[in-house]
């Protein structure tokens, strides 16, 4: 099983891309979050195989500055 945590700004967009990728059974998704903060809290508890990052350099949506996204990357090596 691949677990997958979606983060985006908008809730719309985690649900659909859950629904989306939930109909593989060699999915689960395991989470959504909202901010780059959230996805470090959220890596150190659940250890997701895949951060889908909807946006990440779009200013109106989430945007993880360069020393989170170093963060992010150790945390998952």
């Amino acid at each position: 099983m691949i677990k997958v945590l979606i983060a985006d700004d908008q809730e719309l967009i985690r649900q659909s891309l859950s629904i989306i990728l939930g109909l593989k059974e060699e999915i689960s998704v395991v989470g959504g979050v909202g901010d780059g903060t959230e996805v470090l809290e959220f890596i150190a508890k659940e250890k997701p195989d895949i951060i889908f990052l909807c946006n990440p350099n779009n200013p109106t949506g989430i945007t993880i500055p360069q020393d989170l996204l170093e963060e992010i990357l150790e945390a998952c090596s």
